[in-house]
């Protein structure tokens, strides 16, 4: 078992080195993310907040959407839906790529672009693409809307070319924006083309420092009433602190069980991980 733990770990130190050599601007983002590890601890101190603060997960979207259970029930239930979900289904990632991870909350995402229409979307973290896939069909559904997706490939060697990869092809030019880079590189650009944002969806660096730049930048960017949802995050108390810098309620619910189009690797076992939701004030 150590000898494989070696292994594995000589084989992801020679896949960051062969990136930072053929693109040296990421040298700034494994340094960044190797420091932002060997301080995590610091930023952990009331992870046990978030488990008494889990809604049901119907409930705590009608809470953020300010609509009725059964409307966003009724949002899902839709041949669209449906059909992208079973192309994400049957989509079979290929091995060496498997560690990028699955779905967060498909019929959640989906459900708010749905309801509330929005005309400018932006996603980070991208990975196979699940989510991409349902907020493009989301669009295509709504007939308006653009995406902008922005994803630093996973360190590891043979993933960068799967990037979006379980997206299909008929949504793909749906209106959808793919920008290969850090949030920190790739945002400040973005978000000055594409005008005010209607809906975040944050699934990249699970970093205290990540989250907190990345939501503070856009959060400036938000057009008000917009909905912004972050995965994962009780990784660390960014969530909490952000919330209570501005002001707003938690709305924390749970990921759906790792089966499906939400399953990752084969065998990773079975994990609790939340979704945080807030709501840019209308005025």
């Amino acid at each position: 078992m150590r000898r494989a733990v070696v292994s594995r770990l000589v084989v992801e130190t020679a896949a960051v080195l062969e990136r930072v050599v053929r693109n040296p601007a990421v040298l700034s983002d494994v340094v960044r993310k190797t420091r932002s590890r060997l301080t995590a601890t610091r930023h952990q101190r009331r992870l046990v907040e978030y488990a008494g603060l889990v809604e049901a997960p119907w409930t705590g979207l009608a809470k953020v959407l300010g609509t009725p259970v059964p409307t966003i029930m009724r949002a899902v239930e839709t041949d669209g839906f449906r059909g992208v979900l079973a192309e994400l289904h049957a989509y079979e990632a290929p091995a060496a790529a498997r560690r990028m991870g699955g779905g967060a909350f498909l019929e959640a995402l989906y459900a708010i672009v749905r309801l509330t229409r929005p005309q400018v979307i932006l996603e980070t973290g991208v990975a196979h693409g699940y989510s991409s896939a349902v907020i493009l069909q989301g669009i295509e559904d709504n007939g308006r809307g653009r995406l902008s997706s922005i994803d630093l490939p996973m360190f590891r060697p043979g993933v960068v070319s799967y990037t979006g990869d379980a997206v299909p092809d008929r949504l793909r030019a749906a209106g959808w924006d793919l920008h290969l880079g850090s949030d920190r590189r790739v945002l400040p650009g973005l978000l000055k083309r594409i005008g005010p944002v209607d809906f975040l969806f944050y699934d990249s660096d699970t970093a205290y420092e990540a989250m907190l730049h990345t939501w503070e930048l856009v959060w400036a960017h938000l057009r008000p009433g917009a909905v912004v949802a972050m995965n994962i995050v009780h990784a660390n108390d960014a969530y909490l602190e952000f919330a209570e810098r501005h002001r707003l309620p938690p709305v924390i619910i749970p990921a759906p069980k790792r089966q499906g189009a939400y399953l990752r690797a084969r065998g990773s076992g079975e994990r609790i991980s939340y979704l945080g939701f807030l709501r840019k004030p209308a005025a």
